[in-house]
């Protein structure tokens, strides 16, 4: 049985002018133990879903859709019940700790806070725990920094303290939205293999949100892929890094630098900006920045389904890499390079060169063959 079980999940947000449609409709499960990475660029909806999962986001937003977990739908608590799941069972770490944490609060108070409510520890006990957690995460000098305020650590070190604050209760699953932006390399190895410690030993679940697909590729056993508001690609992580079968998936990982790659060679931004979510384009919501795009692209939003030549569990949100009627086009193409492999014709390789030369539209017509 999952321990977490999202079902169409959608977030609004209802302003005097408009709404803004910042989740649309998402889907997963979460085994225990498991750890799923979701990625995408700024604005696509990552935050916003761990976020109403939880039942944090102001008043303005309209929560819909099933969030289970523990057998009880997170959506219909209400704000009691959810402070009991919250910190206990669920653990949130926050993208910015220097606005999470209070600023006239002592560190140790902050800690202390949820093992006493939580665990029912007496001020002793809950001291002790509290600086073995904040030693555990790399804070020097942990029994006298305790007694310090938030602006007396650096951003990393708040961030240690965040994390200590997050696992203090040993939850069953913890949301870690962009965990490692404001630790060095050291620091962030070394709280990547404490979690990694913990999903094995305490089998505790993660939800890793983060731009890093470093991260993604070494921590994670799946990877669902956000933008705009909806999962675009869903797969084990081997798979999506082995095999990516979406354009905007093919973007991001051609815009980060590789060992392999040639000495001096130049990544290749994704062009244009993100939609607007008040009225987002019609069809395929990629399809305004896709340079493989066709009319039924514009016309028609892609369902996520499993694209040919992939595993069983992987699916994407792209008429070109599906085999239905007018799709299909993509099948075969090698993304790396930009052209199509050794078993797609000659008219293939020339359609794709085709795409790199225009302006970004592609011709309508079916796709070539043999």
């Amino acid at each position: 049985m999952s321990l977490l079980s999202v079902r169409d999940l959608k977030v609004r947000f209802e302003t005097r002018r408009s709404t803004i449609y910042a989740v649309n409709g998402i889907s997963f499960d979460l085994e225990p133990g498991d750890t799923l990475g979701i990625v995408g660029e700024s604005g696509c909806g990552k935050s916003v879903a761990s976020l109403g999962m939880l039942g944090i986001l102001p008043k303005t937003a309209r929560i819909e859709g099933r969030v289970m977990f523990d057998d009880r739908d997170l959506v219909q608590l209400s704000d009691s019940q959810l402070r009991s799941v919250r910190g206990k069972d669920i653990a949130m770490i926050f993208q910015d700790p220097m606005t999470s944490l209070n600023p006239v609060l002592k560190i140790g108070r902050q800690l202390t806070e949820s093992l006493r409510k939580h665990l029912g520890m007496d001020k002793a006990a809950a001291r002790e725990e509290a600086v073995r957690l904040l030693d555990q995460v790399g804070i020097p000098d942990a029994s006298e920094r305790f007694s310090d305020y938030p602006h007396q650590f650096s951003g990393g070190m708040r961030q240690r303290v965040m994390i200590a604050m997050a696992l203090s209760c040993n939850p069953k699953l913890v949301l870690a939205d962009e965990i490692t932006t404001a630790l060095d390399v050291t620091i962030q190895a070394q709280i990547l293999e404490l979690l990694r410690e913990l999903a094995r030993d305490s089998n505790t679940a993660f939800i890793l949100i983060t731009h890093d697909l470093g991260i993604v590729a070494r921590m994670t056993q799946r990877v669902h892929v956000m933008y705009a508001g909806q999962i675009v690609e869903k797969a084990s992580t081997a798979d999506l890094f082995a095999n990516p079968r979406m354009p905007y998936t093919w973007g991001l990982l051609g815009s980060i630098p590789r060992l392999d790659a040639v000495r001096q060679q130049r990544l290749v931004p994704i062009e244009g900006l993100p939609p607007d979510l008040v009225s987002p384009p019609s069809g395929c919501r990629f399809q305004p920045r896709c340079r493989y795009r066709r009319d039924i692209c514009r016309e028609q939003e892609p369902p996520l389904a499993r694209p040919v030549q992939t595993e069983e569990d992987h699916e994407a949100r792209c008429w070109g890499t599906q085999n239905v009627p007018n799709g299909g086009w993509l099948i075969g193409i090698d993304w790396r390079r930009g052209s199509a492999g050794p078993d797609l014709s000659g008219a293939v390789v020339r359609e794709v060169s085709a795409v790199s030369r225009s302006d970004g539209d592609v011709s309508p017509a079916a796709p070539a063959s043999d």
